[in-house]
């Protein structure tokens, strides 16, 4: 039976072995606050500079975060790579549907004040 659970797990097993690119998110680190909340729940609101470090400046509900670039938000491993006065660049790590690492690009632009 080619659709065997036990072959495929051998499978499977013997792709991801051939596959692994060594990117996994790090488990033992602590989490930041901003992990808590899905990136399409995050509102940036503006830039601040502080001895020379630019942060952003990101709304969660009625809360407002400082972030710079290292900072973790998201709840995909989401790493901070860039923040303009317009926007905070990130990269997420997330596992496609083989359960392979992989990192996606994502953003999140200034919002207007209403």
């Amino acid at each position: 039976d080619p659709f065997d659970a036990a072959k495929l797990l051998v499978v499977f097993a013997r792709l991801k072995e051939a596959n692994d690119n060594g990117l996994k998110p790090n488990f033992d680190r602590p989490r930041e606050a901003l992990e808590a909340y899905p990136i399409d729940g995050m509102t940036m609101v503006g830039t601040i500079e502080s001895k020379g470090v630019m942060k952003a400046l990101v709304r969660v509900g009625t809360t407002t975060f400082a972030v710079t670039v290292g900072s973790y938000i998201g709840q995909n491993f989401g790493r901070i790579i860039g923040i303009t006065d317009s926007k905070v660049d990130l990269v997420e790590t997330i596992q496609d549907a083989s359960g392979e690492w992989v990192e996606r690009k994502a953003t999140l632009e200034k919002q207007e004040a209403r």
